[in-house]
């Protein structure tokens, strides 16, 4: 097995406890950083691509304003923690489990792409 496979394979532990951590903390004033930046350089699309979504909770908060949400990631470990929280905050996001690299060919057009 090579070395970058089983770094993958980690994240399935890593994800379950990573998703518990994430949400002991208000997450709000990152997403309303977020939020401000787009706001300041009038960006009014509603097409936007999370890279490196994790458990999905930016995707998720931008979901609820009404965006439509593209969220990549590497760990379907991650994507999968990720799914459940969207269907537990009823909201709608297209997960794609694949490096960004490979994803970002542009064939999608996003108004907003960040990093989370």
């Amino acid at each position: 097995m090579r070395q970058e496979e089983n770094n993958y394979e980690n994240y399935s532990v890593f994800a379950d406890y990573y998703n518990l951590y994430i949400s002991m903390f208000d997450l709000s004033e990152w997403f309303n950083y977020l939020k401000e930046i787009k706001n300041k350089f009038s960006i009014a699309g509603r097409d936007i691509l999370d890279c490196g979504c994790g458990t999905g909770m930016f995707s998720i908060e931008f979901a609820k304003l009404g965006y439509n949400v593209t969220a990549v990631d590497s760990s379907i470990q991650m994507l999968s923690i990720a799914d459940m929280n969207t269907r537990e905050k009823n909201v709608k996001i297209r997960f794609i489990n694949d490096e960004i690299e490979n994803y970002l060919s542009f064939q999608d057009k996003y108004s907003f792409i960040y990093a989370s």
